[in-house]
């Protein structure tokens, strides 16, 4: 009786545990077509403009909130703005083309540099995404939502900010052949 009661206990415990890993398969694979679905609209709207203001008011409007708290979009040609006025992962992102990631703590993230936090920000991770196609034209700065960013959120902010620097060398060759 005490074997096969035994037997049933660790039955249980497999199927509790098969259920688990069944779970979080579930909602991994759910968070996979969110951020898919994310990043294919975001594409289709970046990308039904050929005017680069355009695509540069839209792209906060899509990133804030679910993905950052704050979204500032830089182009490296504006004169606007100097680079001092920029964190300094963003100014490290225009020169290297590579991702920065500038917080108190290293974020280990999939593709993208660490870096000391900044100074304009310094309780706050940022994110810099390099914007381009074939030269980085630009940096997306993001603020993280919460307390960090997720590597998979990353993975999809990555690949945002790839299409969205394809759009804007779009839009720019659109308006340099029509004017």
């Amino acid at each position: 009786v005490l074997a096969l009661h035994a037997e049933l206990e660790a039955a249980a415990l497999a199927q509790r545990e098969l259920l688990d890993a069944e779970r979080a398969a579930r909602a991994e694979a759910e968070n996979a077509r969110r951020l898919l679905t994310f990043l294919a609209d975001a594409s289709a709207s970046l990308n039904a403009s050929l005017d680069h203001e355009d695509i540069l008011r839209r792209l906060p409007k899509l990133l804030v909130q679910e993905y950052a708290r704050h979204v500032d979009v830089w182009l490296v040609d504006d004169e606007r703005t100097s680079p001092a006025e920029r964190p300094a992962a963003a100014v490290t992102a225009a020169r290297t083309g590579r991702p920065q990631h500038a917080a108190p703590r290293p974020g280990g993230l999939p593709g993208v540099d660490d870096l000391p936090a900044s100074v304009l920000s310094p309780d706050r991770p940022l994110l810099c995404l390099p914007l381009g196609a074939r030269t980085v034209q630009g940096v997306l700065t993001l603020s993280a939502p919460g307390e960090r960013f997720a590597p998979d959120t990353v993975v999809m902010l990555l690949e945002l900010a790839r299409r969205a620097g394809i759009a804007l060398d779009n839009a720019r060759q659109y308006e340099q052949h029509r004017d």
